[in-house]
């Protein structure tokens, strides 16, 4: 998947749910969301539970890193969705450290919770009217 696509489906899904909060943004998309102490050795667990998605959420974890394994975890669900592929998704997908270095969830992820523009603001310098990448 390129950059473009991944910015503009971030986009487009915050822009159709009204809000930057990716566990209301997940809801929206009919995911189950629950935080556990269960499960210790990992981040997180996507499931299709009864055929019903949900993301379970190591408690232990701070609320950044929750929001980083919630928007993975429906990264993944819609990257299937979108193919018509939920039949292949796994029932449980295990959400570690390792996993939340991919680039396309995280990128996913990371549009979700910014906005561009707040971004470029933040970025600019006083006195530069552009930045030279945007």
């Amino acid at each position: 998947m390129d950059s473009a696509f991944i910015h503009q489906a971030a986009n487009e899904l915050v822009q159709n749910v009204g809000t930057r909060n990716i566990k209301q943004i997940a809801r929206s998309c009919s995911l189950d969301i629950s935080e556990t102490s269960r499960i210790k050795d990992m981040l997180g667990l996507l499931s299709l539970y009864f055929d019903k998605p949900l993301i379970l959420i190591n408690r232990q974890l701070d609320k950044q890193t929750k929001q980083m394994v919630c928007g993975y975890a429906l990264g993944h669900y819609l990257e299937h969705q979108l193919l018509m592929d939920l039949h292949t998704l796994n029932k449980f997908l295990t959400i570690k450290d390792k996993h939340i270095l991919l680039y396309e969830h995280n990128a996913f992820t990371s549009h979700l919770m910014l906005d561009s523009e707040e971004v470029y603001q933040m970025m600019s310098i006083p006195g530069d009217s552009e930045l030279p990448f945007r």
